[in-house]
């Protein structure tokens, strides 16, 4: 079952009621500026990239052999668990 991160939260365990209200921080920084948010994983983790990235004139292999894109936007997938 799927519960979503909430101000009025059900839990019971303290621990429950602080990983939600930080997931909540986060959700609202992201909210605000997606680069404040990827620069705060980024000194909470090691090297972690969050978000778009934009590259010009890089080699890809594809069916046809190695080819040259002009343009690659991209985005890693990327999942956080939180204990």
């Amino acid at each position: 079952m799927e519960n979503k991160t909430s101000f009025f939260t059900t839990y019971d365990q303290k621990e429950n009621r602080v990983t939600n209200y930080c997931l909540l921080m986060l959700n609202q920084v992201y909210s605000y500026s997606p680069l404040l948010f990827n620069q705060i994983l980024s000194n909470l983790t090691d090297e972690l990239n969050f978000g778009v990235n934009f590259y010009q004139q890089q080699g890809i292999n594809t069916r046809k052999g190695k080819q040259i894109a002009d343009g690659i936007i991209s985005q890693e997938p990327i999942t956080i668990y939180v204990e």
